[in-house]
């Protein structure tokens, strides 16, 4: 249970990164004692940025949402920052919503629903497009009046009438509060439209043959959408999803539209894995080995479906892709990823914390022959590579350009890889370089992610923590092994004006992690020293039990100076 902006008790599921959090910080207390990561005054809040008065924010005067370029620009960032995750509308029909004046429509109480709920889709997307993009001073306003008309439209009524307008409106309501870090909102709007989605029947495969293509197919793909977005966002809160499984229909696109139904299609399907995962978590865990390595055949068999186009990204191509295409590949690449780790991760902790007791028999996974165990360690590592592969593809997409400013679901993925590849670093003694640029890496991610998005900076700032107890942890040991191998010779003197409040914080003891991290902008260094505790045995994707590259990608050219290329990433 953690609390609410308001005190309210709110529950986080045990699969939650949150939870895993709470586990590292528990863990590290009875390894080492007190310290800022363990520590946290806030530990068990929920961050709730506050939205200000709605109010002020409204917009009455239609050209208050700026001219018809400017808003080309933001609708193209809403379908960057969404792509793979949500398709509820072509692009084709969102600029039929601009007239050519580059003026909104002016809408009133007594306008045509139909033209009043284009409207606020309208003033939503373009509220997350700033949000996203960030650029100007302006937009962080700008998006928060274009959100609070939207919603205004949305909740006329009630929400007495449900309709297919209703279940797209709130999706996009959700996607909003996702990077304006209120997740429990967005949970919450994802219910409603859940709940009208039932009401409609889009779950039922019968309803859609008594329709027209063009009604099947838009009705299709808001479908997906709702299913996409509500699995990814509870998988991450540890919470059961509201909408209901449905036999997959094919979509009937032409040319223009196919490479959006690939990456919504790519999601819908790894999304279904993840939800029968979830389900099986519900039930009491995935701690068997034998239904742990069916889902990760699963998903293996669900990557090898995964077309050319969304597989790599070289400089020979550049020119011909754009952004929207590489952060959906992103998307699809980190969704599968963090299903792995859902998958693995039961099997890395009981690994570690075997490690961390000195006693490679006492784990909760009930080892009885030599093989059960070398499977364990198999599934550990193949958690160790996810994390590693997460890392490495936010890291690549934000050094080459790609990233928009606000994440909402990067930063949460890449938040829970940290964690686990600190954990790693944290439990073992022997060098791994890759596991720590991987660590460094993370927390990169989040401080560029975190100039738009408190929930990002309080993200890095916990993973710097983090490295500062690994380094004092590091520290200990070191300390602890000379005093066993020197018996003859005493240290009488020593200078730590590091020392506060009655433990070491060398760089950031003294941030509040309510808030964002003290420094918040891309590039700055994170503090590991070069004999850090490094990770497991070396996790080659040869030495996994099964086929550990799925796709091979790569920025290519961008990436020379990688040590092997051809490394199983799933997006390069």
């Amino acid at each position: 249970m953690m609390l609410s902006s308001t005190g309210e008790k709110l529950y986080v599921g045990e699969t939650a990164h949150l939870s895993f959090l709470q586990f590292l910080r528990k863990t590290l207390r009875q390894q080492m004692g007190p310290t800022p990561f363990t520590e946290s005054e806030f530990s068990n809040q929920m961050l709730e940025v506050d939205l200000g008065d709605s109010r002020l924010a409204s917009i009455d005067d239609p050209e208050q949402l700026g001219d018809k370029d400017q808003k080309r620009a933001l609708i193209q960032c809403y379908f960057e920052a969404s792509s793979a995750i949500l398709d509820l509308y072509t692009k084709e029909e969102v600029f039929e919503f601009l007239p050519e004046t580059g003026l909104s429509p002016t809408v009133s109480h007594g306008s045509d629903r139909y033209l009043r709920d284009d409207h606020a889709a309208l003033c939503l997307m373009l509220a997350i497009g700033a949000q996203c993009r960030g650029a100007r001073a302006s937009d962080a306003d700008y998006a928060k009046k274009c959100f609070v008309r939207g919603q205004q439209i949305a909740f006329e009524g009630m929400l007495c009438n449900p309709s297919l307008n209703m279940i797209r409106l709130f999706l996009l309501m959700s996607f909003y509060m996702l990077g304006a870090c209120h997740r429990n909102a967005a949970f919450i709007y994802l219910g409603v439209a859940s709940k009208a989605a039932s009401a409609l029947g889009l779950h039922v495969t019968e309803v859609y043959r008594h329709m027209n293509k063009d009604e099947r197919d838009t009705r299709l793909r808001a479908w997906k959408s709702l299913r996409n977005l509500d699995l990814i966002v509870c998988s991450l809160l540890g919470r059961a999803a509201g909408s209901f499984a449905q036999p997959e229909l094919d979509l009937e696109e032409n040319e223009e539209q196919r490479v959006c139904k690939q990456t919504l299609d790519a999601t819908f399907r790894v999304c279904t894995i993840i939800d029968d995962l979830q389900q099986d978590f519900a039930k009491g865990g995935v701690t068997d080995l034998a239904l742990a390595e069916d889902y990760l055949q699963r998903l293996r068999a669900w990557s090898q479906g995964v077309p050319p186009e969304l597989r790599q990204f070289t400089s020979a191509n550049a020119a011909t892709t754009d952004s929207e295409h590489v952060i959906g590949a992103v998307h699809i690449s980190c969704i599968y990823y963090y299903g792995v780790i859902l998958v693995t991760r039961p099997f890395l902790i009981s690994h570690l914390m075997s490690k961390l007791r000195r006693n490679g028999t006492e784990t909760p996974h009930t080892a009885t022959t030599t093989g059960d165990q070398e499977k364990i360690t198999k599934l550990a590592d193949a958690c160790l590579n996810s994390a590693i592969y997460m890392s490495q593809t936010g890291y690549q997409a934000m050094e080459s350009g790609y990233l928009l400013g606000n994440m909402c679901l990067l930063k949460a993925w890449t938040f829970a890889a940290g964690l686990l590849l600190g954990f790693a670093l944290f439990a073992q003694n022997e060098d791994n370089a890759e596991l720590e640029d991987a660590f460094k890496h993370t927390v990169l991610v989040e401080k560029m992610i975190a100039n738009l998005s408190p929930q990002a900076g309080l993200y890095a700032d916990i993973l710097t923590k983090f490295s500062d107890a690994i380094e004092r942890h590091r520290r200990q040991i070191k300390d602890e092994r000379r005093r066993m191998t020197n018996e003859y010779v005493d240290q009488i003197f020593t200078i730590d004006l590091a020392q506060q409040q009655g433990y070491p914080s060398p760089q950031s003891g003294n941030v509040d992690t309510q808030g964002p991290a003290t420094n918040n902008s891309y590039g700055g260094e994170v503090s590991f020293p070069p004999d850090m505790l490094p990770g497991i045995s070396d996790p080659s994707p040869h030495d996994l039990p099964l086929d550990w590259q799925p796709f091979g990608m790569f920025f290519e050219d961008f990436w020379m100076n990688q040590p092997d290329p051809s490394v199983g990433i799933l997006f390069g």
